[in-house]
């Protein structure tokens, strides 16, 4: 594995890089996008901007610009990301691997150290997640959407969930626990900044879930995410709602929905044993964790889906996580909103095939104000996510 200090400087070239694709991508999708996005000296909007919308994109990259000082003040990114090899070294061929009071999954391992070290197209040594004009890179494919999107008046929400090595790498071996944890994956941030420095709107999870870490009341789930399994405790789900409701009412058009708590709807703070699905043969007894379990008037599991609502729902098994206990991120979103949505869902690498799904839908998202498109980051390295034209002839690449 390279050094990790030349992949932080390569971070350096991020803004180089960054130009550097988007000529490439304003060039390849002008034709079919009605020409390239008008330019200012101080920005390069891919999609048209309103000042509400510029001023939220403005604010966004300052936290994530704050985010890569506070990393580059400490030593963690180069400390997490050597342990997190030495770690993918030690698990060989087995799925998962056992720490201190959590295991880790080899894919977890796999996917932090792609997003960290130079993509097999690199020349010189550029982080991939740095590496923009990549073919593969995920950055062309989410500008492919969001300028599509844009050009038909309908937002897009992009929100990548910050999985455990992210939110909690200070649990690594060989890594000191800290209640102050600034982050750890410097490039990770870069590429958020890169998003929105190009006008995508993302919902940047990792700020609320940092400064939430912990919650030893005893009242909550202590952390964010589940200790042998990739997902969130039913709080990290509630977190993520809060975040994604309050970016949903700060667009111009939103009002809130129908749904009134205390008629519609009820939300209820319930403890409850859970058994969490593990490959870990140590770690199969049941868990207590704290439901936020979203009931109609009958006290039944709200109806969360619409197919005529304002807000397309694009997700993956994150959405639908305590499904079965009401305490899924849709329902926790739809109690902040008010709102049922129109969703779309797969789980794995299976969510890539949801822009297919709209697609064979012919609708042309009629009536849609917003796209929200939830996801792993796995998912940008593990699936192949096709680039499909939803408003014209198919096509697909």
């Amino acid at each position: 594995m390279p050094e990790a200090e030349p992949i932080v400087r390569a971070a350096g070239r991020c803004e180089a890089r960054l130009v550097g694709a988007l000529l490439l991508f304003w060039s390849a999708s002008s034709a079919g996008c009605g020409g390239a996005p008008e330019r200012d000296s101080e920005s390069a909007w891919v999609v048209p901007s309103s000042p509400a919308r510029t001023t939220r994109l403005e604010r966004v990259a300052r936290g994530i610009r704050a985010r890569i000082e506070a990393i580059g003040e400490s030593d963690m990114h180069d400390l997490v990301l050597a342990e997190v090899a030495r770690l993918n070294d030690e698990i060989g061929g087995r799925k998962t691997i056992s720490l201190t009071g959590w295991s880790l999954e080899s894919f977890e391992l796999r996917n932090y150290l792609a997003w960290n070290i130079p993509g097999p197209a690199s020349a010189d040594g550029t982080a991939f997640a740095l590496d923009f004009e990549a073919e593969n890179h995920p950055l062309r494919m989410i500008l492919h959407y969001a300028r599509m999107l844009a050009a038909e008046g309908i937002d897009l929400l992009v929100v990548p969930i910050p999985n455990r090595l992210r939110v909690y790498a200070d649990r690594l071996p060989g890594v000191e626990e800290s209640d102050d944890f600034p982050g750890a994956d410097v490039n990770y941030a870069h590429f958020l900044l890169a998003l929105t420095e190009a006008g995508v709107e993302v919902v940047d999870l990792l700020p609320a879930f940092l400064a939430a870490r912990h919650d030893r009341s005893g009242q909550d789930d202590e952390r964010l995410f589940l200790d042998h399994n990739v997902h969130w405790t039913p709080r990290g789900a509630a977190l993520a709602a809060e975040t994604i409701a309050a970016r949903l009412r700060e667009l111009e058009w939103f009002i809130d929905g129908p749904a009134v708590a205390g008629v519609d709807f009820e939300e209820r703070l319930e403890a409850a044993l859970f058994e969490v699905p593990t490959r870990n043969p140590l770690a199969r007894e049941p868990i207590t964790l704290w439901f936020r379990r979203v009931l109609d008037g009958q006290g039944q599991p709200a109806a969360v889906r619409d197919r005529q609502s304002p807000i397309l729902w694009l997700g993956d098994s994150f959405s639908g996580w305590y499904s079965e206990q009401a305490s899924d991120l849709l329902r926790l979103t739809y109690a902040r909103t008010g709102h049922r949505m129109d969703v779309i869902r797969g789980d794995g690498t299976g969510a890539a095939s949801g822009w297919r799904s709209l697609r064979r839908r012919g609708d042309a998202l009629a009536g849609k104000r917003v796209l929200v498109w939830e996801f792993n980051l796995g998912l940008l390295l593990g699936a192949e996510i096709p680039q499909v034209e939803l408003f014209g002839p198919e096509s697909e690449r």
